[in-house]
């Protein structure tokens, strides 16, 4: 031990430092939602995985008794959370275990074509530029980053190191990655899927099909590493076929009505947001010209396949945070083409002249819609906001007595409500409802079920008048009574309870 540590040179040590400093820094000032820098702050789709972290943790069953639609590993990685501390700061500190392993893939995969410093220059700028979609944390796409950079480094350093046969071994780490994107969210894999596909491409026209089956069966071995264990978790705890409802078939129903009912300026802002890929795309060509043509065409494909996946779907700003491993390497090209002297004058300043092109757009585009240091600034003018809505939540919670908080359920609210009471539902859809209704109506008729055989002693509704779903509009009318009415949050008690 004493030996590995005489061998880390001084600037090696540097270096350490400013990657952890990054690591622990980047959540702290832009997760709004979990970081101690900004308490009381509760986000919607934070929310709702801490709340599935925390049922986890309690005991409820995915899928069976509690309910949404992701991959299994984002509410175990957010049980993780709860089980080391029960709140706002346990889902902090897996942050910040998951962005040191991004910022170390950042560093690694730079290091491929760049210097120590300018790696670390190239993960700074990098992490800038992710604050344009991070959207306050605690979202699945950040957790996915840590888990596509591996993947990326391996295919990355096959090119740059120009082996002769793909090592099974990178085609294993594929097969691992893209088996957590998968149970995290199967959207996200396309960066992994695009480069895993271009290699096998490129070994099939060699001819070699003998090292592609061999690839092709330690990408298998290392997904159903992954996969095997997950699914037979599920299988043992009876709730498979939910669990498979919920992570693909769902999802799937939900990103068609997404691409359906998105309006024309929808449209626009999606393709405004993917456009910092033109950049990517130019930095790409001009790399595959000049320096590596295989790479600068892997990573060309896997822009042209990633951006492609996020044109499917609903469009939020944080979907767009799979762009940064793209980022990350097409700046890390540029500066390897401006630090390295080509063949003829012309045609290097040319090739810098369209590297840097290339990397400005797909800077400026980040940067423009989202100014980052404002973000302190937005959350001391909401936080009366915050902090008065958090007050109306435990105020309603203490309406509950303790015998009955095992019978509440929520139509329709913030989820925040169910994290900041620290209440469970106790009836498996409790968010969104009046969104997932449109998608599935066979989730209606489970609602309807359960409010005639299972009624809740409590239901806890927006506070909109209107309630498009009638059975429940009627159920409150006849056997409920309003017991608290705030700005955000209804509460009811049933009768006679």
């Amino acid at each position: 031990m004493i030996r590995i540590f005489h061998k880390i040179s001084f600037s090696q040590y540097v270096v350490i430092i400013m990657l952890l400093l990054m690591s622990f820094f980047f959540p702290f000032f832009f997760s709004a939602y979990t970081s101690p820098f900004y308490p009381g702050f509760h986000g919607a789709d934070s929310a709702i995985f801490m709340t599935m972290g925390r049922a986890v943790v309690q005991g409820k069953l995915l899928y069976k008794e509690i309910f949404d639609i992701k991959g299994p590993l984002i509410f175990f990685i957010n049980a993780l959370g709860q089980f080391i501390y029960n709140g706002r700061f346990g889902t902090f500190l897996v942050q910040v275990m998951f962005m040191t392993g991004t910022v170390l893939g950042m560093y690694k995969t730079a290091r491929l074509f760049i210097s120590r410093m300018k790696s670390v220059a190239a993960v700074f700028l990098s992490l800038i530029v992710m604050t344009a979609t991070y959207e306050r944390g605690n979202l699945t796409e950040e957790y996915c980053l840590t888990f596509i950079f591996p993947s990326l480094y391996c295919a990355c350093r096959y090119w740059k190191e120009g082996k002769k046969f793909h090592p099974s071994i990178y085609s294993l780490i594929y097969g691992l990655s893209m088996g957590l994107l998968l149970w995290t969210r199967i959207n996200n894999g396309a960066t992994v899927m695009a480069i895993t596909f271009y290699i096998y491409l490129t070994i099939i026209f060699t001819g070699n099909m003998k090292l592609f089956v061999k690839n092709l069966l330690f990408f298998l071995i290392g997904l159903l590493l992954i996969s095997v264990p997950i699914i037979v978790l599920f299988w043992m705890q009876g709730s498979l076929k939910e669990m498979f409802y919920g992570t693909f078939t769902f999802l799937f129903s939900y990103a068609q009505a997404g691409v359906l009912a998105r309006p024309a300026w929808k449209w626009n802002m999606a393709l405004y947001n993917v456009s910092p890929a033109v950049g990517f795309l130019i930095v790409t060509l001009i790399y595959s010209r000049y320096m590596n043509r295989n790479l600068g065409k892997m990573l060309g494909f896997a822009i042209l396949i990633t951006t492609g996946s996020l044109l499917v779907g609903m469009n939020y700003p944080h979907y767009y945070m799979i762009l940064t491993p793209l980022f990350l390497v097409a700046l890390s090209m540029t500066l390897e083409i401006i630090s390295k002297k080509q063949p003829g004058r012309k045609k290097s300043a040319i090739a810098n002249i369209f590297a840097l092109t290339g990397i400005a757009l797909s800077v400026y585009q980040n940067f423009s819609p989202v100014k980052a240091y404002m973000i302190r600034m937005y959350y001391d003018k909401t936080k009366p906001i915050y902090l008065g809505s958090v007050k109306d939540y435990l105020e309603l919670a203490e309406m509950i007595p303790m015998e009955d908080q095992d019978s509440v359920w929520g139509y329709n609210i913030n989820p925040a409500w169910y994290y900041v009471a620290d209440i469970l539902p106790c009836f498996k859809y409790f968010i969104n409802q009046e969104q997932h209704l449109l998608i599935d109506p066979q989730m209606k008729q489970e609602i309807v079920v359960m409010l005639s055989e299972h009624p809740p002693k409590w239901i806890a509704k927006n506070s909109s008048d209107e309630v498009p779903f009638i059975e429940l509009r009627d159920l409150l009318e006849q056997n409920y009574t309003l017991v608290a009415d705030l700005s955000l949050i209804r509460l009811y008690h049933r009768i006679g309870e």
